[in-house]
């Protein structure tokens, strides 16, 4: 007898799997643009989103190099070398104090200049018109 009601219970589990798994399904259909689905826009919707809102584009933001050098240290580790620097000087232990204060100098410069080749390697991408699709719209009506 207890065989079969642990059967009748892993069935359950099982169909209870499959009704989540087609209502997952379902959810992603109707959460596309509209009520679209799969099929995409047609050519005047396309074109009234163009109009309100315009490219697919994300806006371009400038940081000053100095502000991009100092917000590599702002973060968790960052902030616990400081405070680890600060209790250094607090008990006057200056050899611990120039370890951690390297070591946070060296973390900075070296995420500074990390993230000033990625923004030069995207710059010329963006030159090289990678992402460039020449104003092409891809309409499926």
């Amino acid at each position: 007898m207890g065989g079969e009601e642990e059967e009748s219970k892993d069935l359950e589990a099982q169909n209870e799997s499959k009704d989540q798994e087609n209502n997952n399904e379902d959810d992603i259909q109707h959460t596309s643009v509209g009520d679209h689905g799969r099929q995409g826009l047609s050519s005047e919707e396309a074109e009234k989103l163009y109009q309100e809102v315009g490219f697919n584009e994300l806006e371009h933001i400038e940081i000053s190099p100095i502000k991009l050098f100092f917000l590599q240290f702002t973060g968790l580790m960052p902030y616990i070398l400081e405070i680890a620097c600060v209790l250094a000087l607090a008990v006057e232990d200056y050899i611990d104090f120039a370890i951690i204060f390297i070591i946070l100098l060296s973390n900075g410069t070296l995420g500074y200049t990390e993230e000033m080749k990625a923004k030069k390697s995207l710059v010329r991408s963006i030159q090289l018109k990678m992402f460039e699709t020449n104003n092409v719209a891809f309409v499926v009506d």
